[in-house]
């Protein structure tokens, strides 16, 4: 390929990510369009008044009010595995043993491949540890690599360690695995006919750790990973390391070592002893928990409680506990007040009966062979617009298990066939890419082209693997 060939693939991919910004409202703008469409397609399809309910028909205005509200509970399980994902992956121990890792590479690619595929693991696990954690060890792994003269082109960096992750996390923490491990709770999105046929729950052994969706998630982040990495400046090219700047900001970090004792209520907010007399009391039902039930007996309050008590054993005082929340706490608005919008939608596709008309849509064509696919790219194409896998599988669930049962698919295919879709656009949201690049003071811009490309790859790879599912 030319230097112009290269050029104008580059200024193509330059043009759609300035068109995708320009035109893709922020995430609370969407969650409203969203509510208006389904209104107006339930009323379409379905005939339903608009605000006053009949005999026959509950209005858009009912099913909207009647729902808002029952995703409460929810949110504030998701704000917790957002928040204390970040804060363990910032926790003093973890960050020493990420800037340990950190140390290790010492060429270019192995560190590009040793903290992409780091990150992958982590997100696998958990995914705001993952994404917190890629923060953590990308700005160390560029610190490093700056002062062992270890060149890094920043830009393409970011986005090799972030499109790892995002599409690792399609793991035991997704947000439809952990919906289908609670007992109950998906039968409560679907139609009774459907959850007749329905188990209580799916545990996560039987959606995500078995050969097939853990072969699919390695070859997805290998691919992706590949991708960007051929998309980087090749050898000889000038490349954009680490400014001053960045250098100055990735060096911050929250006083561990000054250990303010001078009133009672400051040595309470250090005292090591206090906050491990909470992780002994919760530390002891989690290795109870995991003892009898293992993986299998994990729902999301469950791994929440998990994943506080191993935050808190990492934080050793309530001080650094509750400093690093308070800085992370931010990135979790969305969960507090966009989820009743999404509960709404529910509740008028539900409400309506709308359900019941896109059930049949899919039925029209989709057959048992294709649904999963099929599904699949519905699942990225929604995700562009409602950029949360749980507020969006709560918009889902109604129709595509339905359809799932009456094409005699397995559900726990369709789930993860969900979870792919999810995670493939991931990549070209600005939802999921503010938080990482402002801590690492980069311009969004710079790093979505590897990040359109790396989607279309893996979306491409997605559907065709999930024919052989």
């Amino acid at each position: 390929m030319t230097q112009e060939d290269q050029n104008n693939k580059k200024s193509l991919v330059d043009k759609f990510s300035s068109a995708f910004e320009r035109w893709m409202p922020d995430s609370m703008t969407i969650a409203f369009i969203l509510v208006i469409v389904a209104a107006v397609l339930a009323i379409v399809f379905t005939g339903a008044p608009i605000f006053q309910s009949t005999e026959s028909q509950k209005s858009i205005a009912d099913s909207m009010a009647e729902n808002f509200w029952n995703l409460l509970a929810f949110s504030m399980q998701m704000v917790l595995i957002t928040v204390l994902g970040n804060v363990f992956a910032s926790s003093p121990p973890m960050k020493k043993l990420l800037r340990k890792f950190c140390s290790l590479p010492k060429s270019t690619v192995s560190a590009y491949i040793m903290c992409a595929m780091l990150g992958a693991v982590l997100s696998w696990f958990h995914w705001a540890i993952g994404w917190m954690g890629c923060i953590v060890i990308g700005k160390e792994m560029l610190l490093q690599a700056k002062q062992r003269g270890i060149r890094i082109h920043t830009p393409s960096f970011v986005a090799a360690i972030f499109c790892t992750a995002l599409v690792g996390g399609s793991g035991i923490s997704a947000s439809q695995i952990l919906y289908a491990s609670t007992p109950g709770y998906l039968k409560s999105l679907v139609d009774e006919q459907t959850a007749a046929l329905m188990p209580e729950s799916y545990t996560v052994m039987d959606t995500a750790i078995y050969a097939q969706p853990l072969i699919t998630v390695a070859v997805s982040c290998v691919l992706v990973l590949a991708v960007v990495m051929f998309m980087r400046p090749k050898k000889g090219s000038p490349i954009e390391e680490i400014t001053p700047e960045q250098e100055a900001f990735y060096s911050i970090d929250v006083d561990t070592l000054h250990i303010d004792k001078s009133t009672p209520a400051k040595r309470l907010a250090n005292s090591i002893v206090l906050q491990y007399i909470i992780v002994a009391l919760m530390g002891y039902w989690c290795i109870n928990m995991l003892m009898n039930g293992g993986f299998m007996g994990i729902s999301i309050n469950s791994y929440n409680y998990l994943v506080l008590t191993a935050t808190l054993a990492c934080c050793m005082r309530p001080r650094i506990f509750v400093e690093l929340f308070v800085d992370t706490i931010q990135s979790a608005w969305a969960f507090v007040i966009q989820y009743p919008f999404y509960a709404g939608i529910f509740g008028i596709i539900v409400g309506t009966g709308f359900d019941k008309v896109i059930a049949g849509f899919f039925l029209s064509f989709a057959t048992t062979g294709t649904w999963p696919s099929i599904a699949m790219l519905y699942s990225a194409f929604l995700n562009i617009f409602v950029p949360s896998a749980g507020s969006k599988f709560i918009i889902e669930a109604p129709y595509i298990i339905p359809v799932t049962f009456q094409l005699n698919c397995k559900v726990e295919t369709i789930l993860m066939s969900y979870g792919y879709g999810d995670c493939a656009t991931n990549m070209l949201t600005p939802f999921w890419w503010v938080l990482p690049c402002g801590l690492f003071k980069i311009d969004y811009h710079k790093v979505l082209p590897y990040a359109v490309v790396g989607c279309l790859v893996v979306t491409a790879y997605y559907f065709i693997a999930m024919f052989f599912w």
